[in-house]
């Protein structure tokens, strides 16, 4: 039996759902190699701009860093699998996206990786 609308409406909420899940679950941390520029992700409703600050939590204490790059970056979340009747189980990654980019620390810090990052 092929899968009716409903039951394929179904298992795309149940993905859109998970995905939801995993994008407020973004942790909100940056790295730096060198302890002068630096990475980070966080959750999409973070409300960063490019321009704008941020402090980070590196070896040295709290860092203002300024946000020079910015974008949402689609993420692969977990391999889940949907049963569509007669297509049997489906096997799909889940999508979510979060905020990624770059910027400047304007204070010099050790390097560091997994430093928390608030907004200012």
């Amino acid at each position: 039996m092929t899968p009716t609308g409903e039951e394929i409406g179904r298992s795309v909420e149940d993905v859109r759902s998970l995905s939801g899940a995993l994008q407020v679950q973004v942790p909100a941390v940056a790295e730096s190699l060198d302890g002068l520029t630096f990475t980070f992700i966080a959750p999409v409703s973070f409300p960063l701009q490019a321009g704008g600050y941020v402090s980070v939590d590196t070896p040295a204490g709290s860092r203002l860093g300024q946000i020079r790059e910015l974008a949402i970056d689609r993420a692969q979340g977990p391999e889940v699998v949907l049963s569509l009747g007669t297509f049997g189980d489906v096997h799909t990654r889940v999508p979510f996206d979060r905020l990624a980019g770059s910027g400047m620390m304007l204070t010099a810090s050790e390097p560091f990786h997994g430093g928390a990052t608030r907004v200012r």
